[in-house]
């Protein structure tokens, strides 16, 4: 059943899944995350996600929750008292990370004479059905959404290109969130 999903990987932890998907991001030259806020994600992803830009021209595609947004507040709820406001804050972090990123990326490229890639974010209110990261269409890491916990704190799935199997559904699903708000996506200026 496993190999017919395309599940090659299953981790207790979204976590514990950094070493193969940290080659996977450095070799895309298309990227895409999905997250409620990502706030864990994107430092774990940093270098890589730099590499990809600077070595394949990679466009990066970041879909993170609408701040303050009543879902954003919902799952804050959900998480416990001590979470009211942290996520909203979060997502801005997030931002900010990204705007690094891009700087850093932008000035290696520039320092080698070549095209960056872009980052885009894109925030979408209710949609959000788990975490992924999809490396050009062929690799995806799916977290699915359990609050209260945390998407670092819940199982997650590593899925290869199978006829039939889940990584079509996961890309589909973030092209059909990403079109939905595509008039709202702003591409991070380095």
């Amino acid at each position: 059943m496993r190999k017919k999903l395309g599940i090659v990987g299953l981790y207790e932890h979204a976590d514990e899944k950094t070493g193969g998907i940290l080659e996977d991001i450095e070799g895309a030259s298309d990227l895409k995350i999905m997250a409620v806020s990502a706030h864990s994600a994107i430092p774990l992803y940093k270098d890589a996600i730099v590499t990809a830009m600077v070595k394949g021209n990679c466009c990066v595609k970041v879909l993170i929750a609408r701040a303050k947004s009543r879902f954003v507040k919902d799952i804050e709820r959900i998480e416990g008292p001590g979470r009211n406001g942290q996520i909203s804050a979060e997502i801005d972090e997030t931002k900010s990370m990204l705007e690094d990123i891009a700087r850093k990326a932008h000035g290696q490229s520039r320092a080698r004479s070549r095209k960056t890639g872009r980052i885009w974010i894109e925030t979408y209110s209710t949609e959000f059905r788990g975490s992924l990261v999809i490396c050009n269409n062929s690799r995806v890491w799916y977290t699915p959404g359990l609050p209260p916990r945390k998407a670092v704190e819940s199982l997650s799935f590593e899925l290869k290109l199978a006829e039939g199997g889940l990584l079509d559904n996961c890309v589909r699903h973030f092209d059909a969130v990403w079109a939905r708000h595509i008039s709202q996506a702003e591409e991070i200026d380095p």
